[in-house]
C-alpha cells in the first residue's frame, strides 16, 4: 500500500469520522399555530343579556388538533361614554354561556377586550355573541372573534 493504510484501516477511519459528525435529530418541539375565527359586528341597547343578530359561528373544536388556548376578543365602543357594557360568548347548541368569556368596557373610548382563557365544548357547536348595557345606550361591537392557539 503506497499510502501506508490498508483498506481495513481506511474503513475504520471513515467509520470514526462518520460517528463523530453531528447528525440532525428529529425535533420534539411542536409548532404553535394561531387561528382567528371571525364572529362579526353589531350593536345593542339591551339592559339584559341579548343575542347580537348575526354575530355567530359554528365551530368544531376537533378541527384544530391539540388546542393550547382559546380567547374571546371584541372591540367595544359606547358613543355617549356614559355606561359600562359587556359582551360574552354563548353556546346556542347546548344552551349555556361560555364560562370566562365575558368582557367589559366603560367610558367612550373604543377598546379591544380579551377574555380569560375559555374552553370550547367538544364537537360542532353554534356560538353566539351576547351583549348587555348598563343604561340602554347604544354600544357598538366591532370585530368579535375567537383566537385559537394550538400545539
Amino acid at each position: 500500500q503506497a499510502e501506508g493504510c490498508s483498506t481495513e484501516c481506511k474503513a475504520e477511519i471513515q467509520k470514526a469520522v462518520a460517528d463523530a459528525i453531528i447528525k440532525p435529530q428529529a425535533s420534539t418541539q411542536s409548532t404553535v399555530k394561531e387561528y382567528f375565527v371571525p364572529l362579526g359586528s353589531g350593536s345593542s341597547t339591551s339592559e339584559s343579556w341579548t343575542d347580537v343578530p348575526g354575530v355567530q359561528s359554528y365551530i368544531d373544536s376537533s378541527s384544530y388538533g391539540v388546542i393550547k388556548s382559546v380567547n374571546f376578543e371584541a372591540s367595544l365602543y359606547t358613543p355617549t361614554g356614559n355606561q359600562f357594557a359587556r359582551a360574552r360568548l354563548y353556546n346556542v347548541t347546548d344552551s349555556h354561556p361560555v364560562w370566562n368569556s365575558e368582557v367589559e368596557i366603560s367610558g367612550g373610548t373604543p377598546q379591544l377586550k380579551v377574555s380569560s382563557p375559555i374552553t370550547l365544548d367538544k364537537g360542532s357547536k353554534l356560538y353566539q355573541v351576547q351583549m348587555l348595557t348598563q343604561l340602554g345606550s347604544r354600544t357598538n361591537l366591532e370585530n368579535a372573534r375567537l383566537r385559537i392557539t394550538t400545539r
